[in-house]
Parts: structure tokens; C-alpha cells; sequence
């Protein structure tokens, strides 16, 4: 009885020090965060498989976009390569939404026919606009040569996560409400305001306003070195009672394995308009 007593309670004191280290974490100097963001920015822009999702809300507009750069991995989720050394199944999906309704819709990768014919590489991209009929197109194109091309700068994590490249930890302002600089185990957390100066030198340096303007915190987590989400919080009234409520303005989440899909089928329709 006396032995289980007392592995019950060193079980006990295990828990306690389990939970009271996640709770707690590690407390960041600033030269650790400079750190941490700048590696897991560099880790973030070297993957060109990932699967993200944005979402930007002004007052009762709203805009959202999804980016699925996709190819096979085996069972450790390392990528399939074929002979040439390039990735197996490599597909992209593009969707984007203006205020709940699908604007755009990008796939890239090897279609089917719809009948008779062979499966091609193609680029189909499908646009619908607020009124009138959607307009759909394809041409040849490897998801390979999508990925690499201009055309989807855009949606590089690099370009959208671009103005955390200039932020630095001297730039956070961690005394706000639910501020806080942590580390627990593989996770970063870093939640800040960031500083007037920080704003007025981005937009001096870039001609453009901080994608922070204006909001009252910022969360930032880092998951295994890389970035995982970002969301930014507005305080915005309340119709007709001289109140406000916290708001998400901006939120971004990435994984680095997006959910499988199919590419639609091509017609001769769609490749002979």
C-alpha cells in the first residue's frame, strides 16, 4: 500500500511540473525573439509545400484567400520525388473569396478528360465576378512551372509575410493587456502591440501603411521553427450602445501539408473555346 501511495504521489508531482512548465514557458529576452522570428521566417519562406489561409475583415467587408502548393509525401511526410528528383503529384489550388462569395478559383495540375482523350497538365482558372456568368480558361501548364512563374508571386508565404521581415522585438510592445513573450516546448508565443515608431519607419521605408495600423494587439505564434498564424485584434463599437468588442481584423494560419483534392476535368470545350 505504502509503494503505491508514494508512486501515486511522485505521478502527482510529475503532472504538476508537466503542466505548471507548459503553463508557464520560457520568458523571451528581445534577442532571443529576434531570433526565433528570424529563423522561423527563413524556415517559413524555404518550404514550397504548404497549405495557408487569410482572412481580412473591414467592418462588414471581407476578403479570404486559400493557397494549397501541394505534392505526395510518404508515411514520415517527407515528399515523393520521381526520377528527375522532382516532386510526385504536384498540384496547386488557389481559391478567393470577396464577403463569403467565391471570386476566383485556381487549379494546376494533371487533369483528366471529362470523355475520350489523354490527361494533361493544365492551368484552369475559373473567375466570378458579383454579377454576370463566370468565365472559365485553361492552358498548358505544370504546377512546377506555375509555382515558379510570376503569376503566383502573390501568393508566395514571402510576399504575404513580407513586413514581418522588418520587425524586430524592440518593435513589440508587450505591456498590453494579454502581452506576453513565451516559449513552451516546440511553441513561440509572442502577443504585442506594436510601437507608433515602428509604424511611421515601415511606412517611411515602404511607402505603404503597416499591415498593423490601427489595431490594439497583434498574436504571433510560431510552431517547430516555423511560422503557424498570425491575428490581429480591433476594437470595434457596438451599434448604439457607446461600446466596443474585440475583433479579429487579420488572420493568417499555415501548415506545411494542405488536405488532398482532385483537379477538375478538362473538356474540349474548355481547352477550344
Amino acid at each position: 500500500m505504502k509503494k503505491n501511495i508514494a508512486k501515486l504521489l511522485a505521478l502527482m508531482l510529475l503532472v504538476s511540473s508537466l503542466l505548471c512548465f507548459s503553463s508557464c514557458g520560457e520568458q523571451l529576452t528581445n534577442d532571443e525573439i529576434d531570433s526565433i522570428l528570424s529563423n522561423a521566417l527563413q524556415n517559413t519562406f524555404e518550404n514550397d509545400i504548404y497549405y495557408w489561409k487569410e482572412t481580412v475583415v473591414n467592418g462588414k467587408s471581407s476578403t479570404y484567400r486559400q493557397v494549397n502548393a501541394y505534392a505526395s509525401t510518404d508515411d514520415e511526410n517527407v515528399p515523393i520525388l520521381d526520377g528527375q528528383g522532382n516532386y510526385t503529384n504536384r498540384k496547386i489550388q488557389i481559391v478567393e473569396n470577396v464577403n463569403s462569395k467565391k471570386a476566383l478559383e485556381i487549379f494546376c495540375g494533371l487533369s483528366q478528360p471529362e470523355k475520350d482523350g489523354e490527361a494533361r497538365e493544365l492551368l484552369i482558372t475559373e473567375t466570378i465576378p458579383e454579377s454576370g456568368d463566370s468565365t472559365k480558361t485553361a492552358k498548358p501548364m505544370t504546377a512546377q512551372e506555375f509555382y515558379e512563374s510570376p503569376d503566383f508571386d502573390q501568393y508566395r508565404p514571402s510576399t504575404v509575410l513580407r513586413e514581418l521581415t522588418y520587425l524586430k522585438a524592440s518593435d513589440m510592445d508587450f505591456t498590453v493587456k494579454d502581452g506576453t513573450a513565451k516559449t513552451t516546448v516546440f511553441v513561440t508565443e509572442l502577443s504585442f502591440k506594436p510601437t507608433e515608431d515602428y509604424l511611421r519607419r515601415y511606412e517611411e521605408l515602404t511607402g505603404e501603411k503597416s499591415m498593423f495600423d490601427g489595431v490594439k494587439r497583434v498574436h504571433l505564434e510560431i510552431s517547430y521553427d516555423r511560422i503557424a498564424n498570425i491575428i490581429t485584434y480591433v476594437d470595434e463599437p457596438i451599434a448604439d450602445t457607446g461600446r466596443t468588442t474585440e475583433v479579429e481584423r487579420y488572420k493568417f494560419q499555415i501548415v506545411y501539408l494542405g488536405p488532398k483534392f482532385d483537379i477538375p476535368k478538362y473538356t474540349e470545350e474548355l481547352l477550344n473555346p
